[in-house]
């Protein structure tokens, strides 16, 4: 098949929805026709000469013609949603100068797009029922990083002591402030001196000799920065909008040869030991940290556990469900055109 793609390349987003998941199709032999360096997703498009094409989060008006237009040339289009946009936290909001109101107007204008294209996909089972509740198509296929990435031993950062980690955005502010997950690192640093604590993207407020902050990272660099980590931290707060997530995260985390603490909430709710980590309720961070730090053996087979699972959830393995629902949307277009 030829696949067009069009995406906002500098996003971690389009890195695991549209990026990865195209290169492996590529791999797999099919023609990638990838959109020019700088393109933005939001720009005008002339319709590709290709078989089918991934619309990563496309919600302007624009986007909803040029779905339209793809559809009359043939062209099968699969668009893909990894936030739940209707529940955007106020700071996500602000940041990105929108209204509740005008986040509800691209709510409503995702929904138009998700009818029209031959197929909707997500990561998150609670998307997929939002959307398919108002009559789209949708199929739930998992975020993924890619094999080279799995962590081996000789790859892993080795430091004195335990590294606890912790990667966020802008989103997840709210998270580390309503679990006073600030306030529970601080004090383990206080009560021990065989653990340091990295901050990648979120900055927890307090000074401590063992603890680095350190500013946002390219996705493309995310996992050498993770290596150093013994222990992933995944927070979040009980809301609509982390209820609608991905597990993407602990993946990253494993993938890093880290094991995992999450709270109980949305993706991470069915995950556990098996998969390298523990689910943490909302007041037992401290408890849960300071016992694995007690038990070192019991900290090495979760991270045993973290790595095997990373080994079963890569993007090369998920290729052939992506490469099943492009040739399901080619075929069921050209059917509906030869009738």
């Amino acid at each position: 098949m030829r696949i067009g793609g069009i995406f906002a390349s500098e996003t971690a987003n389009a890195h695991y929805r549209a990026i990865l998941p195209l290169r492996a199709l590529e791999a797999r032999g099919h023609r990638i026709l990838w959109p020019p360096p700088g393109a933005d997703a939001a720009a005008h498009y002339e319709v590709p000469a290709c078989d089918a094409l991934l619309l990563h989060r496309g919600l302007m008006p624009a986007h909803l013609d040029f779905v339209e237009r793809l559809r009359a040339a043939r062209i099968a289009v699969i668009w893909d949603n990894d936030d739940d946009i209707a529940s955007l936290p106020k700071l996500t909001r602000n940041w990105n100068g929108r209204s509740r109101r005008e986040t509800k107007q691209d709510f409503e204008r995702t929904v138009e797009i998700a009818r029209a294209a031959s197929l909707m996909t997500t990561p998150s089972r609670r998307i997929a029922e939002i959307y398919g509740e108002r009559g789209a198509c949708v199929q739930v296929i998992e975020n993924a990083l890619t094999a080279r990435e799995l962590a081996r031993p000789e790859s892993r950062r080795r430091r004195p002591g335990v590294t606890i980690g912790y990667v966020g955005g802008l989103e997840h502010f709210d998270d580390v402030r309503k679990l006073k997950l600030a306030k529970v690192l601080e004090r383990l640093l206080r009560e021990r001196d065989d653990v340091r604590v990295v901050s990648i993207g979120v900055s927890f407020g307090f000074r401590s000799p063992a603890y680095e902050e350190r500013g946002q990272i390219p996705v493309q660099r995310l996992i050498g920065q993770e290596r150093e980590f013994a222990i992933g931290l995944a927070p979040l707060a009980d809301t609509p909008f982390n209820r609608a997530r991905s597990n993407v995260k602990l993946k990253e985390y494993a993938t890093a040869g880290a094991m995992w603490l999450a709270s109980p909430i949305g993706p991470y709710a069915d995950l556990g030991p098996q998969q390298g980590g523990l689910l943490v309720g909302d007041g037992d961070w401290h408890a849960a940290l300071s016992a694995l730090l007690d038990d070192r053996q019991r900290l090495s087979e979760l991270r045993a556990n973290a790595v095997a699972w990373a080994r079963t959830q890569t993007v090369e393995q998920l290729a052939p469900t992506w490469e099943a629902a492009f040739s399901s949307c080619v075929r069921e277009l050209r059917g509906r055109a030869r009738t």
